[in-house]
C-alpha cells in the first residue's frame, strides 16, 4: 500500500489521510478469498474464455458488491472516489496518472483499434507492469490494464468506476473520466484502501 496525505479534494472538501493498494487485486489474491468461502464467486459466464486470467494478473468477472466483501475480508474498503483520484492523478491537475502526455507505454493497453504501433494486447497484463506510468502516489496501473471499481456516492445504487481498461479509448484513461456500473465484466477490476494505521 502506498499512504496518500491529507488534502483538499477535487470539489474543494477536505480529504483524510489513507492507504490505498500500489496494484489491483490479482486472480491469485480473490482465488485466496473464494477458498475462504468469503467471497461471492466470479460471474461464470464473464469468467469463461478469459484470456491472462492466473495468478499476478488482475482479478476480473466480479461485481461491485462482491469487491467490497473482498476488500472488507482484507481489513479495507474500496476507496472513496475523491481518494482513487487523489491517488491516481494528485493535485496538480495533470490529465493522466503520469502526467499530461498522451498514453503511449506508460500502460497496458491495445492503444488504437488494432493495437498501438502494431502492439496485440487482447487481455490484460501482469499487475505492476508499467512503472512508467506510476501516479504521484506511487500507484501502477491506474490508468489502462483494468478499470477499477470504486466506492459507491452516497444515495446511490451503482458504484463508480474510474481508469479506463487495455481495450478503451485513450479518453477513458483521463483523470476526469468516469462511469458508474456495478455489473461484473472481463475488463475490470478494483483494488482497496484503508486509514492510515
Amino acid at each position: 500500500m502506498v499512504g496518500v496525505l491529507a488534502s483538499s479534494s477535487a470539489d474543494g472538501g477536505a480529504l483524510a489521510a489513507f492507504c490505498i493498494d500500489t496494484t489491483e487485486v490479482t486472480a491469485e489474491d480473490y482465488a485466496t478469498c473464494l477458498k475462504a468461502g468469503v467471497c461471492p464467486p466470479r460471474n461464470e459466464s464473464c469468467v469463461e474464455g478469459l484470456l491472462n486470467d492466473e495468478g499476478r494478473f488482475p482479478a476480473r468477472c466480479m461485481s461491485g458488491d462482491d469487491a467490497a466483501v473482498y476488500c472488507t475480508w482484507k481489513g479495507k474498503r474500496l476507496p472513496s472516489e475523491a481518494e482513487w483520484r487523489r491517488a491516481a492523478c494528485g493535485d496538480d491537475g495533470r490529465v493522466y496518472p503520469w502526467g499530461n502526455e498522451e498514453p503511449t507505454t506508460q500502460l497496458c493497453w491495445m492503444g488504437a483499434p488494432g493495437g498501438f504501433h502494431g502492439t496485440t494486447q487482447r487481455g490484460p497484463c501482469r499487475v505492476g507492469s508499467f512503472p512508467a506510468g506510476r501516479s504521484p502516489s506511487g500507484m501502477l496501473d491506474a490508468a489502462g490494464n483494468v478499470d477499477e471499481f470504486v466506492a459507491k456516492p452516497e444515495g446511490q445504487r451503482e458504484h463508480v468506476v474510474r481508469g479506463g481498461s487495455y481495450n478503451e479509448s485513450f479518453l477513458t484513461m483521463r483523470c476526469t473520466a468516469r462511469l458508474l456500473d456495478s455489473n461484473s465484466n472481463p475488463s475490470r477490476g478494483f483494488r482497496c484502501a484503508a486509514s492510515p494505521p
